[in-house]
């Protein structure tokens, strides 16, 4: 017999285990689509509607509402079938926190013999007669879940323990809600300074262009004058040639007359009296080249405009900061050779960098810019350097201007700082530049002294083609 007692206690402890077990199975799996619901909601009341539903897989219950504690009421976060709840609430927060107080879960077996919540369940909670309360803590907020039921006495202490062990699931469910929400308006914040930073560049390089509207026409003009000029002396010397070779065709020609050969050469002797054939050869020539050169002129002063002026993309490439230092000197040529001596001094090979080609442009045109209105003597020199220090390039630009005052250099990069006149500057040129050479992991280093000159020197992280 006893025997036998004892084989019935093994099965009630063995009975007690699987039980356990099998509801810890059960949490495991709650929680796993709990987690399920996080990673696939964007907003905390997604996310709780979703968890409401998990939930129910564990509890019975008919109704649900997180509430989030504030100065004297609660504030509906997230509901599940309580349509009728209010967005705040004073459900007699000191007399709940204090009955919550040591506790985390507290169920009602009947909510209508609740003396301060009898008219408000009524109204908010008809349907609904008993309710487990519980508390949540988060690092700086505190909420309240409430699950309703339409049964009295709905809740005991297995439904108490299995929302018990969702708590720290909820707290950290709230926290990774928020953190995600928190994270998302960052990057919408981000996103939006980021349109604003390309905006900014793109009004700063039409700006720019605004500036060297003169001196580009000026370069443009040059060399259409001449191409038209020698285009217009070519036609003149195109009429000698067609004439000449006329009459040599008519020599040529076995069926025509003597007295039309005679006549044919007659025209080419008075032409080889009247003009220097060999000369229009040798001219023509020269004409070609120099309306060839010309045009290559116009070509390239256009396509460094374009690539200039066209809005940045994200593509990011391989460029070769030599040839940007070229192509923005074509656009700023005709600003700065009429005030300044222009000296270049570039790292023979190709010194190459990954970046946008456009912004680093903007960087030089700025700084060239900056340099030509520091000059304001009739001697004034500007000197482009370039090399190889360590794994980075280096783009130096020193001008003799008028210098950096001291009290002005740790201001330089400050956006709408700027000591030029009202109407010369927007004070927007250094700050970009700053911005540009920070976003190709860059920097820019500044030495100066009144009166004397001012340096400009540019790092970039050297890269090597594949």
């Amino acid at each position: 017999m006893p025997s036998v007692e004892k084989l019935m206690e093994k099965v009630v402890e063995l009975t007690f285990e699987r039980d356990n077990a099998l509801l810890h199975v059960r949490l495991n799996q709650l929680l796993q689509k709990g987690l399920d619901a996080i990673l696939s909601s964007d907003t905390l009341e997604d996310t709780f509607s979703k968890f409401f539903g998990v939930m129910a897989e564990g509890v019975k219950f008919d109704s649900a509402v997180l509430l989030r504690l504030e100065s004297g009421h609660f504030t509906l976060i997230a509901s599940q079938n309580a349509s009728d709840w209010p967005q705040q609430a004073d459900l007699g927060c000191d007399t709940l926190a204090a009955a919550l107080s040591g506790r985390h879960a507290v169920p009602v077996f009947n909510l209508l013999l609740l003396p301060e919540w009898g008219p408000h369940i009524i109204h908010w909670w008809p349907q609904i007669h008993s309710a487990l309360f519980q508390r949540i803590h988060t690092r700086d907020q505190q909420f309240l879940l409430i699950l309703g039921s339409g049964s009295v006495a709905a809740f005991g202490p297995s439904e108490e323990k299995i929302v018990g062990q969702f708590i720290s699931f909820v707290a950290s469910t709230i926290a990774s809600v928020e953190n995600k929400k928190l994270y998302m308006v960052s990057q919408s914040l981000k996103e939006r300074q980021q349109r604003i930073e390309q905006s900014l560049l793109q009004s700063e390089k039409m700006a720019s262009l605004g500036q060297l509207a003169a001196g580009v026409a000026h370069e443009l003009n040059n060399p259409i004058g001449y191409l038209l000029s020698n285009i217009h002396m070519f036609q003149t010397y195109l009429t000698i040639f067609k004439s000449l070779l006329h009459n040599y065709q008519l020599l040529c020609e076995e069926h025509q007359s003597e007295q039309v050969k005679l006549q044919a050469r007659q025209q080419i002797n008075a032409l080889y009296q009247k003009e220097n054939v060999a000369f229009l050869l040798e001219d023509s020539d020269t004409l070609i080249a120099d309306s060839v050169e010309g045009a290559i002129r116009v070509r390239d002063i256009v396509q460094s405009l374009r690539r200039f002026s066209h809005p940045d993309t994200d593509q990011i490439e391989l460029v070769n900061l030599n040839d940007s230092i070229e192509s923005t000197i074509k656009i700023i040529s005709g600003e700065i050779k009429h005030s300044l001596l222009l000296k270049k001094q570039l790292f023979p090979d190709a010194l190459y960098v990954m970046g946008k080609s456009n912004q680093i442009s903007q960087v030089f045109l700025n700084l060239m810019m900056n340099a030509r209105q520091a000059i304001t003597h009739d001697h004034g020199e500007l000197v482009i350097s370039s090399g190889i220090l360590g794994e980075e390039a280096w783009v130096a630009l020193e001008d003799n201007g008028t210098g950096i005052a001291p009290q002005h250099m740790s201001r330089l990069f400050e956006p709408f700082f700027t000591t030029k006149d009202v109407g010369k500057g927007t004070g927007l040129g250094l700050s970009l530049c700053h911005s540009i050479m920070l976003q190709h992991s860059g920097r820019i280093e500044v030495q100066s002294e009144l009166g004397v000159f001012s340096r400009f020197t540019l790092y970039f992280p050297l890269s090597h083609p594949a």
